[in-house]
């Protein structure tokens, strides 16, 4: 769930309009990052927390996207492409964020 070639896999079909992975993918990675927020939250003696490093995949696109009601299909395109590849990922950012084991929460 926190790595987006398992996610592309998962909605990726040539049957399928791109609008409607682009859909899929974004509901994953919000609900992804809800549960990074849940799981840090709690506190498990002993288990490993989640990390930004764990989070492989890029930030979710915006709001304006997300809303939008007309022209998506056409927008996506644009707005998409170079957003995913991996250095773009949440984990790449990590590395700068949080060296070692640094405590940081930013989400």
């Amino acid at each position: 769930m926190f790595h987006y070639p398992s996610m592309f896999a998962q909605f990726h079909s040539t049957s399928v309009p791109d609008v409607f992975i682009w859909v899929g993918i974004e509901e994953v990675k919000r609900f992804a990052l809800a549960l990074y927020k849940v799981y840090r939250r709690c506190r498990i003696d002993g288990a490993r927390r989640l990390s930004l490093a764990d989070l492989q995949f890029a930030k979710p696109d915006s709001d304006e996207l997300w809303h939008a009601s007309s022209d998506l299909a056409s927008r996506i395109p644009a707005s998409y492409g170079d957003k995913n590849k991996e250095e773009n990922w949440i984990s790449q950012t990590a590395r700068l964020l949080q060296p070692g084991d640094v405590e940081f929460d930013w989400i």
